[in-house]
């Protein structure tokens, strides 16, 4: 099973990439399903390699970053029913609005 949502942004992709990764206000952005992204070393800690303790609305989960690109962010988690665990953030720039940024996330 895949999950799979896009949408176009009125904000640069470096713009967008810095409010995506910046987990200390998720909490701020988010007030459902998504609770709290930590992570776990403090040394580089978006690395690839380094863990995030990703708190949601009924669970928890530890996640390995995969990738940790100017146009993608990817961590795998445990898999959860039929959901193999591997979530992507694409950050690219709009072809069709110069300026905006295409965002689209997908959990395999």
């Amino acid at each position: 099973m895949v999950s799979f949502s896009s949408s176009q942004d009125d904000y640069s992709p470096e713009s967008v990439r810095n409010v995506l990764l910046d987990f200390p206000k998720i909490g701020e952005r988010h007030t459902g399903f998504v609770k709290s992204i930590t992570p776990l070393d403090t040394a580089d800690s978006l690395a690839v390699g380094k863990t995030l303790h990703c708190v949601m609305k009924d669970f928890e989960f530890e996640a390995i970053i995969t990738e940790n690109s100017p146009s993608k962010f990817a961590w795998q988690k445990p898999p959860i029913m039929t959901i193999s665990g591997l979530h992507s953030f694409f950050i690219e720039p709009s072809e069709r609005n110069p300026g905006d940024t295409i965002f689209t996330q997908i959990e395999e």
